[in-house]
């Protein structure tokens, strides 16, 4: 009685024995009674939809789950993926709730790969990397804080976060600038810098390092000419910043819940993205920009000095309109070459029919603003006697501003001669064209002598060689002066020399190469006219 109480389970089906034998069988699991009573082996045929289960799994095993399982439900902690992946939501689609309510979103876990931490390394390792970005040569676009960066990643009292990881993962390769063999850039460090970010992003984690780390793959792509990747890396960057609040800050100096210095830093990233923004349309001023154009309240970026000593207070930032004096560092003199390029690129863009009435346009309009230019320009010499500073960021972009007007301006004229070219000549792009001339010969002598290039040589300075070799080119064509061809061949010296450290240098020169033999065509087709029309 015992047994029919723990073991009536039945088979669907009779048993083999009871079948082969026509005879009535009860079905009862293991074994019928029939065969019990016969001493018979019972076996029951095997359904293919089901599996045979005893009654033990059906009675036991099921009542446990029930009554166990709710229990362990109830004790069970939310789950921090689901939760991190709401607030994240809250955030962008109802910021104000977000505000309201006072969410707060659990840092994500992200898992450092093998090869990731292999490039970082130890402590020792980060805090090299990190004297090389930090060191004097090395400083011409100081956005990370050095005493933030310190606390976050070599702090041994916290663990290493992903975020931190990455950045000094980034802060490598840029600090990696040598051209490898074949001029592939793409090397295991930029594949593993890029999968990483890719990771970090998927996972949600917003954090100003991890725009840092993002802009510094943007000028190593940039510096090596890795496109259509350094676009929209670039353009990533502007996003990202977006979403983070820095564009905000820019104008508004009332974020009491943050230091200075967190605001400062904030600042300076952003300035990076708009300045590589605007570096990039240089060559396409058509281009539509990922960043609205800085506005002339926009808060500088402080003294360099100040802060990395760090040492800031509230009244050392100031905007853009009142910053005409030494003490503004040479990150600031970039921020406003960046303001000044904006206009002219915003000018550049906005012609589109060539014509007389355009030309004259164009000249009245870029007057002041290549005046204001040029003033930048002297200012940053200044500066650089005062303070030691070369190869200023700042005069290379008022540069390039400077040649992308003189370009467009004789690209809209339809200048063909040698005369109208030079007729057509701004007097800031001949005063551009001397200094660059004149600073390119000093280089030349000086890396023939043996001197090595500064550390942190801005990639600036190649678009600037790029455009002054162009200008240079229009208003040598045709005649053989010895002044010109001078400056163009210090200008290709230098982009030779400098193609071993940044591939983009020896991009100019594959161009710089087509447009010489465009030019030469053009000459030889003006001379086959003029022959022509002597013969008529």
């Amino acid at each position: 009685m015992e047994l029919s109480q723990t073991a009536v389970a039945h088979s669907r089906v009779s048993c083999h024995a009871c079948r082969h034998g026509k005879r009535r069988c009860n079905r009862v699991l293991p074994t019928c009674e029939l065969c019990m009573r016969k001493e018979v082996r019972c076996s029951y045929p095997k359904l293919p939809a089901k599996r045979s289960y005893t009654p033990e799994i059906i009675w036991d095993d099921s009542s446990s789950v029930v009554d166990d399982h709710h229990p362990q439900q109830l004790d069970q902690p939310p789950d921090l993926g689901s939760t991190f992946d709401t607030a994240r939501a809250v955030q962008f689609l109802a910021p104000k709730v977000f505000r309201d309510i006072q969410l707060e979103i659990p840092p994500p876990y992200v898992p450092v790969p093998s090869d990731v931490a292999a490039y970082v390394g130890d402590t020792q390792q980060v805090r090299d990397i990190a004297a090389v970005l930090f060191s004097q040569d090395a400083s011409w676009l100081p956005i990370v804080c050095r005493n933030h960066f310190f606390n976050a990643s070599l702090n041994p009292l916290s663990p290493r976060r992903a975020e931190g990881t990455l950045l000094a993962l980034c802060m490598k390769l840029y600090c990696t600038t040598a051209v490898h063999n074949g001029g592939n850039q793409k090397t295991a460090l930029y594949k593993a810098s890029k999968r990483y970010l890719s990771d970090i992003e998927a996972a949600g984690l917003m954090s100003l390092h991890v725009l840092q780390a993002t802009i510094f793959i943007a000028l190593y792509e940039i510096g090596h000419a890795i496109y259509p990747a350094a676009y929209l890396t670039v353009g990533a960057c502007a996003r990202y910043g977006i979403a983070l609040g820095l564009d905000k800050l820019m104008t508004n100096n009332s974020d009491f819940n943050r230091s200075w210095m967190e605001i400062e830093e904030k600042r300076r990233s952003w300035w990076a993205v708009l300045a590589l923004d605007r570096f990039l349309n240089f060559g396409d001023p058509s281009r539509r920009l990922a960043t609205s154009d800085p506005e002339i309240n926009y808060y500088l970026p402080v003294d360099d000095q100040s802060f990395l000593d760090g040492d800031i207070m509230p009244p050392d930032a100031i905007p853009i309109s009142a910053a005409f004096h030494l003490k503004t560092g040479s990150f600031a003199r970039l921020a406003q070459a960046t303001y000044l390029t904006s206009q002219a690129l915003r000018l550049a863009a906005a012609i589109e029919t060539p014509g007389t009435g355009n030309i004259v346009c164009l000249v009245g309009d870029t007057e002041q603003l290549r005046r204001t230019l040029e003033a930048q320009v002297n200012a940053a010499e200044q500066e650089h006697a005062a303070r030691r500073l070369s190869f200023c960021c700042q005069t290379m972009f008022s540069y390039c501003g400077i040649f992308l007007l003189q370009h467009q301006q004789w690209q809209q004229a339809r200048l063909t001669t040698t005369r109208d070219v030079c007729n057509g000549m701004f007097p800031e792009t001949r005063r551009a064209l001397e200094v660059m001339g004149r600073l390119a010969s000093a280089l030349q002598k000086d890396f023939e002598g043996g001197a090595a290039p500064e550390e942190g040589l801005p990639i600036f300075f190649m678009q600037t060689l790029y455009q002054a070799t162009t200008i240079a080119m229009e208003v040598g064509q045709g005649k053989s002066d010895k002044d010109i061809v001078e400056k163009i061949h210090a200008f290709r010296w230098l982009l030779q020399y400098f193609c071993t450290r940044w591939n983009m240098a020896k991009i100019y020169l594959e161009i710089l190469h087509a447009k010489e033999a465009f030019h030469d065509f053009d000459s030889l087709r003006h001379m086959v006219s003029l022959y022509h029309e002597k013969s008529l």
